[in-house]
């Protein structure tokens, strides 16, 4: 394990190994005090935990600890880019991300937190997993359909290939000026190098069945959701957040950032953004 400490927080890194034996790099962002809350971030498609360093300052600034990690096939993390061999084992990641927090501390309020990607799986372990750890969730932009839904013909193929070569991997057509509106942050995307495109045909319909899926269970949501979405999102769909919003009343608070891209933590608003988070997490403590 390494540490850093920085200001007012720590930063530690540390291994989690997955069920099937992969080395997934986790790290912990901690606040120099007691954190009044946990917050467990699960990272989107081909990025991975080292871009949410501003993320993780703002919120130990607010009292709270961060805990987060390289998904497989992503970051430093062992696996092939953008690849799972099944959907479960993401959400067996997931659980042992928050078994890691918990090791730290015991009885601290836990709360999840996905982006894109990290929100289809965070839903989906809401609904499958029925912990009773978590205090609340937060969804960021959450992949549960694509903005520009894929032709029946290209979603055929991939299925097949799904079937017969479910490794196989091709670029996921990202555009990275999708992602926000500042200029500087796109080209610190695309400068990223370990920021990659790849996905599989299993890791492809895999996230498109369960953001289906999610959305179809929301109703069986028994604690708390914010899910924010950019009103400018060309990569995962807006309406689709509302749709699953308006099927868990009483559950889900959702926000739309008029303005904003992909990455609402990285846009014009970002400071608003994590502060409705702050704000939330707290109302859900008191």
């Amino acid at each position: 394990m390494a540490k850093y400490r920085s200001g007012c927080m720590t930063e530690e890194s540390y291994d989690i190994i997955s069920r099937d034996g992969l080395n997934l790099k986790g790290r912990s962002w901690l606040p120099n005090m007691e954190p009044s809350a946990l917050i467990c971030l699960v990272h989107g498609h081909g990025e991975h935990i080292g871009r949410y360093q501003h993320v993780a300052e703002f919120f130990t600034q607010q009292g709270m600890a961060v805990f987060g990690m390289d998904l497989r096939g992503h970051g430093h993390s062992e696996g092939k880019k953008g690849h799972t061999p099944s959907y479960d084992l993401l959400l067996e990641d997931v659980e042992d991300l928050m078994k890691s927090a918990r090791v730290e501390f015991i009885e601290t309020p836990m709360f999840l937190y996905g982006h894109s990607m990290g929100g289809n799986m965070v839903v989906n372990f809401l609904t499958s997993k029925k912990t009773l750890e978590l205090q609340g969730a937060i969804l960021s932009s959450p992949f549960l359909r694509l903005a520009m839904s894929p032709s029946p013909l290209l979603l055929k193929l991939a299925k097949i290939m799904r079937n017969i070569w479910p490794s196989f991997s091709a670029s996921s057509g990202l555009d990275p000026n999708g992602i926000s509106s500042i200029a500087a942050e796109v080209e610190k995307y695309k400068n990223d190098p370990i920021v990659h495109d790849r996905i599989t045909s299993q890791l492809s319909l895999s996230l498109i069945e369960a953001g289906e899926k999610a959305i179809g269970k929301a109703g069986e949501l028994n604690i708390p959701v914010l899910a924010f979405h950019g009103g400018q999102d060309k990569i995962t769909s807006m309406e689709a957040t509302k749709e699953f919003a308006s099927k868990a009343p009483g559950y889900v608070t959702f926000h739309l950032w008029e303005t904003a891209k992909h990455e609402t933590h990285y846009d014009v608003d970002r400071e608003k953004v994590l502060q409705l988070v702050a704000d939330w997490v707290r109302q859900q403590l008191a």
